[in-house]
């Protein structure tokens, strides 16, 4: 899940730096409405991304909302540091500590059982939000 990208933005990037911020492609839409002045304006709702205008302009040291991710049996949750991983549809579920094992060789589940129902919890919502969207029931304005 973890691919390089870049943003290239002369008139408001003029250092090369790094984040650790993770990021999405559900992020494009919210930052160009952000930076064309739409913040206020959610023309389409629900939106799984955020603005990373504040990222852009430096004011951003975490993700605030975490970054989900559906495809086949694999279903994953990143929200900064931890991220729970199930290769089926959600039977099951790893978990892992970004910052301490970046490489995702200890499955920390069983140690944080808790926090692990807790992002089982929002993964659910987010993929309840995403079965709304695909039966009509969201974007009634369209």
């Amino acid at each position: 899940m973890r691919v390089p990208g870049l943003v290239e933005w002369p008139g408001l990037i003029s250092n090369p730096r790094v984040t650790e911020v993770p990021c999405v492609t559900s992020d494009y839409m919210p930052t160009v409405l952000d930076v064309l002045s739409f913040n206020g304006v959610e023309p389409l709702k629900p939106t799984d991304g955020i603005s990373l205008l504040p990222l852009i302009k430096g004011q951003m040291a975490k993700r605030a909302k975490p970054i989900a991710f559906e495809s086949q049996k694999q279903l994953a949750l990143s929200d900064n540091r931890y991220k729970i991983y199930s290769n089926d549809s959600g039977k099951t579920f790893e978990m892992y500590d970004l910052i301490e094992d970046p490489s995702e060789t200890k499955n920390i589940a069983a140690e944080k059982p808790q926090l692990l129902a807790e992002m089982i919890k929002t993964l659910r919502a987010w993929q309840q939000s995403c079965d709304s969207s695909l039966d009509g029931k969201d974007y009634k304005n369209l």
